[in-house]
């Protein structure tokens, strides 16, 4: 449930003790740094450059945390500010007021500081037997800091701080890398309490996207893709998760079952406008979006994008994956969603795709030199690029004998099965790009980079919040992101 507060929208002028206050941090940083250098003079070789540097990146965060501090302290002390929240959760029967308690708030400078500030609980349920969550907060807790919240100091951490632990997180390919990383710009935080941000940002994140659902099923919709060339590319990848076991012998010493690992398939989309050409414009985000949830978990998000984005306006959509039946199966039913004039929908397999595919039919003749079998590879390639599908699979039936007949008829009903997906020719002269390159990288960029790699499990609540803070930094929409996490005061209902 969300609360607004639109008494806060008004603009709030800073009390004068606070801005003397401001004034005199600055004045005192600002004299450090000038006593620095009379003392020592100008740098003069690298050495002394970079130790300057250093130490203004040092005093850079002292600044952020000195008037950070000043202005979450003066806010909360803000009579007005302090009135006006606290009377949000008044009107909320499923709080009472609790005084004022203490919690530390993290900056994004690196420094704590203590704040005494109001208190809400969550009203106790007429049930009887032990109590649950006393003391904590959260989903599960029993209450929330109303000031903090309004400011969106959620998980005891800025919003800066949030966002900037975040980033680092979904960017670096560990968590450890991610303290060192910030600890070089004077952010010392313990790997936990980063852990705790980014999951906590990413589940945060998801939030807005089932938000944006809700959204598109209630019809919402924009004109942000009228007349524009529309691709979409759909491919998955693979994460090893990391689930408990409910049954078998527990270890000794640990007093626990274990847990198991299987493989999953992290499934992903692009959608980005592309040129009359049929290149992608360099001067346009993507949008990136991946789950773990199954095929249809994808296409709703899918159908959610492309209608909030007015892609029925679109001049043209073209669909374009590899061979996998489960995404060609579902297009007819997203172009019906849509409701779309089908004329304008172009779909297409990966042509680098098909090639693979040829190229695995090459190999299964053993008997082949290396000579003829490029140069056979090398004519059916151009019979696919020239849209003469009918002759490839004419070509490849021919070689369906011996004792590989089965596999080679495999590869031939690739072709035969998906040849109406296969009009290269047409394609290119129309401007369409033929090749599923940006959700191969977005695959790669994505998940592989980070999700992906020896003895690297994950709980599959954390896989997908954190494929969603990947999705949103890679397709450079992590501000967006940001800006609509924290752009209502909310707690769980």
């Amino acid at each position: 449930m969300q609360y607004i507060i639109g008494s806060l929208r008004r603009k709030l002028k800073p009390q004068p003790a606070l801005l003397g206050e401001i004034e005199a941090k600055l004045n005192r940083i600002k004299d450090l740094i000038l006593s620095n250098l009379r003392s020592r003079g100008l740098p003069r070789s690298a050495e002394e450059l970079y130790a300057f540097e250093k130490s203004l990146q040092t005093t850079s965060c002292e600044l952020i945390n000195a008037v950070t501090a000043s202005v979450v302290n003066g806010l909360n002390d803000h009579e007005a500010f302090r009135s006006a929240a606290e009377a949000t959760f008044e009107r909320d029967r499923r709080f009472r007021r609790a005084g004022t308690r203490s919690t530390t708030v993290h900056l994004s400078g690196g420094a704590t500081i203590r704040l005494q500030t109001p208190y809400f609980a969550r009203r106790r349920g007429k049930r009887r037997g032990r109590r649950r969550g006393v003391g904590r907060r959260g989903s599960g807790g029993t209450g929330v800091f109303p000031v903090l919240l309004c400011l969106g100091i959620r998980w005891g951490a800025t919003p800066g701080l949030a966002s900037q632990v975040g980033r680092e997180a979904a960017d670096s390919t560990s968590y450890e890398c991610t303290r060192e990383s910030l600890a070089a710009r004077g952010v010392d935080l313990d790997v936990k309490v980063i852990r705790r941000l980014s999951m906590a940002l990413g589940v945060a994140g998801l939030k807005v996207r089932e938000a944006r659902l809700e959204e598109a099923r209630q019809g919402k919709t924009s004109d942000e893709f009228k007349g524009r060339s529309i691709a979409i590319g759909v491919d998955g990848g693979r994460v090893r998760t990391r689930v408990p076991r409910k049954r078998g012998r527990r270890r000794i010493g640990t007093n626990r079952r274990g847990y198991d690992c299987p493989w999953r398939e992290p499934k992903c989309f692009v959608i980005y406008e592309f040129d009359e050409n049929g290149h992608k414009k360099r001067h346009t985000k993507p949008i990136y979006e991946a789950t773990l949830g199954d095929c249809d978990a994808l296409v709703e998000l899918l159908l959610a994008e492309l209608k909030l984005r007015g892609a029925q306006q679109a001049q043209m959509l073209v669909f374009l994956a590899d061979g996998a039946e489960w995404i060609w199966d579902r297009i007819p039913s997203i172009v019906k969603e849509l409701g779309i004039d089908p004329h304008r929908v172009r779909t297409a397999v990966d042509f680098y795709h098909a090639v693979e595919n040829l190229t695995a039919a090459a190999d299964l003749r053993t008997g082949w030199s290396q000579q003829k079998r490029t140069r056979w590879l090398n004519r059916m390639k151009d019979l696919l690029w020239r849209g003469k599908v009918d002759k490839v699979i004419e070509e490849i039936n021919s070689l369906c004998i011996g004792r590989k007949a089965k596999a080679m008829a495999t590869k031939r009903d690739y072709f035969d099965d998906r040849k109406h997906l296969m009009a290269y020719r047409k394609l290119r002269k129309e401007g369409i790009p033929l090749g599923s390159g940006s959700v191969e990288s977005a695959i790669r960029r994505i998940v592989n980079l980070r999700l992906k790699g020896p003895g690297i499990f994950w709980r599959e609540e954390n896989a997908e919040a954190m494929l969603y803070l990947r999705a949103q930094l890679k397709a450079g929409r992590w501000d967006e992101m940001v800006k609509a996490t924290f752009a209502n005061v909310s707690v769980a209902a």
